[in-house]
């Protein structure tokens, strides 16, 4: 059940705050993706901690409302999963990332995912997400507008996300560690 303050449809990133994760030009690129679409709210999830302090700042300093950019504190399982379900998109905004679950966590809702196309991203998800310049506010909100303009493009990433967290099962895993023991490929 998703929490009162939230009203479909939505952006939705489930995370830290940490600079890294690069919020703040997420922020920037929403204000001006905003303007186009006033009626799409950005949901911010994570825990509740000094980073997202920051952020909370930073959305008041530019003037964006709290109908706009909601923040969910410290999200339990049962919350995230509903806040995936009624998304219309998750956003990966990241300079840097080790892996990447969340976007893959949103492919296995079926919703589509725009991330960022630095580091471990584009090879972890693959042709399955819309890339952007995490640098470029304008590049992330011209991505989050295509979403949402071309029903068939979500539907394809759709499609693609449900192929690409296949690679990512616990099945496949063990088959690719038992192929690489039963062909020598571990010693």
């Amino acid at each position: 059940m998703l929490p009162h303050s939230i009203q479909t449809p939505y952006l939705l990133y489930i995370g830290n705050a940490y600079p890294h994760k690069n919020l703040k030009g997420l922020l920037n690129a929403y204000a001006i993706f905003s303007k186009k679409y006033p009626d799409i709210a950005l949901v911010l999830s994570g825990p509740n901690d000094l980073f997202y302090a920051r952020i909370q700042e930073e959305q008041k300093k530019m003037g964006l409302t709290s109908k706009q950019v909601i923040f969910i504190p410290s999200p339990d399982d049962q919350l995230v999963a509903s806040l995936f379900t009624h998304a219309l998109m998750y956003i990966q905004p990241s300079f840097a990332e080790g892996f990447g679950l969340p976007p893959l966590e949103a492919m296995s809702y079926g919703i589509p995912v725009a991330a960022s196309n630095k580091t471990s991203l584009p090879e972890v998800l693959a042709d399955a997400a819309l890339y952007f310049d995490p640098d470029d506010p304008r590049a992330i909100a011209d991505v989050l507008s295509s979403l949402i303009t071309n029903t068939s493009l979500r539907d394809k990433l759709k499609e693609k996300g449900y192929n690409q967290i296949k690679k990512y099962s616990w099945d496949t895993m063990t088959k690719n560690i038992l192929d690489l023991y039963e062909t020598g490929g571990v010693k």
